[in-house]
């Protein structure tokens, strides 16, 4: 993997960590302002949606693999993965997208997609 995908990687299990444990704070940098998620059930998300509604979902853990990156232009990249999330009592698998803009030379996400899937 290349040193942008480790790179990229790594922010993703940061926002999945943070994400699972209900700690919105700790991801608030990593979300830009124009930030958009289209979840599993369909629905879109703002930044302030996603980061409000955290707390109060059921805790999980989150696992991915198959992680691929595509830079589509520069200081913007498409990362693609699987993930699994682990909840008290039950386990969600999912293909997920996310947009990743470098803004001041930071990475930010700016789009997000979660599509379910049986594994």
């Amino acid at each position: 993997m290349s040193k942008l995908a480790d790179e990229l990687k790594a922010l993703e299990v940061r926002v999945m960590t943070a994400a699972g444990a209900g700690r919105s704070h700790e991801i608030a940098d990593l979300m830009a302002d124009d930030f958009l998620e289209i979840g599993a059930s369909g629905h879109k998300y703002s930044k302030s949606d996603v980061l409000e509604a955290l707390p109060a979902l059921p805790r999980r853990k989150f696992m991915l693999d198959d992680f691929q990156i595509r830079e589509l232009a520069a200081d913007i990249v498409l990362a693609n993965y699987r993930s699994r999330a682990v909840a008290k009592d039950s386990i969600a698998w999912a293909h997920r997208t996310t947009v990743w803009v470098r803004r001041g030379g930071e990475w930010q996400i700016i789009f997000h997609q979660a599509t379910p899937t049986t594994e």
